[in-house]
């Protein structure tokens, strides 16, 4: 089990570097890089690429050019990790307030749409 900890934490970490340097010019480059390691850790990528998105949200227009070089397991991956985030029953789907929507569930519905 130590070696898949290893492994999820390298590929994560992968992941975080891969989106630190992501910009428009460069999605070409880290789409294709994409592609091969979220073949091998699909969960571990989407999760962390997720967790990113709704964080920043300038990072999905961007993140949606990168998706076009993923195969379709990695799609089918993916459409599983937006619905285990958008169906966490930690997160508040609404503001304090009660009346808008919190910032992440903006986010992830923009991503979702520009997808």
């Amino acid at each position: 089990v130590p070696e898949l900890a290893l492994a999820r934490a390298i590929t994560a970490d992968e992941t975080k570097r891969m989106m630190r340097r992501l910009s428009k010019e460069n999605t070409k480059h880290y789409g294709r890089h994409l592609g091969k390691i979220s073949h091998s850790n699909p969960s571990i990528v989407f999760d962390t690429i997720l967790s990113q998105i709704q964080a920043y949200d300038n990072l999905i227009v961007p993140v949606v050019d990168m998706m076009k070089y993923l195969t379709p397991m990695s799609f089918d991956c993916l459409t599983f990790m937006v619905l285990s985030h958008l169906s966490s029953p930690s997160k508040s789907r609404l503001k304090e307030d009660g009346l808008n929507v919190s910032l992440w569930m903006q986010s992830l519905s923009s991503f979702c749409g520009n997808l």
